[in-house]
């Protein structure tokens, strides 16, 4: 999803809209493109990133919104500790990361179970189907 997404952008605005949702909350932030689109949309934008190297050029991009917070951390870990009950959420996986040499193939599998408790989320998956 990007900002030329315009028909995802659209979508996310609107559900925003609906829910009357605050916070954004994203996984694997790469450059932080997202967070950035997230940011004019939401009071507040939670994203993270495990590559050092993204999760440093995420923070220098987004150091300019002072409504991103940027985490290194795993996504379940991640999920687990900003995913709240008391508020509604967006929340975005970018599912199409598959990596056949690690033990969890799928990360969204995990990302999942870190959110099984939590019942005020608009769940947005990007990616899934990727001929997997």
């Amino acid at each position: 999803m990007s900002w030329t997404d315009k028909i995802a952008v659209t979508n996310i605005r609107q559900l925003q809209e609906d829910f009357n949702i605050k916070v954004a909350i994203e996984t694997g932030t790469f450059k932080g493109v997202n967070a950035e689109l997230y940011s004019h949309i939401f009071d507040i934008t939670l994203t993270c990133e495990i590559d050092k190297g993204y999760y440093y050029q995420s923070l220098q991009r987004l150091s300019q919104y002072k409504n991103v917070f940027v985490s290194h951390a795993p996504s379940p870990d991640f999920l687990r500790h900003v995913a709240k009950n008391n508020i509604i959420q967006f929340i975005y996986l970018d599912a199409h990361f598959y990596d056949p040499k690690n033990e969890v193939k799928w990360v969204i599998i995990e990302e999942l179970r870190a959110l099984q408790e939590h019942k005020n989320i608009v769940l947005c998956v990007h990616d899934f189907d990727n001929g997997m």
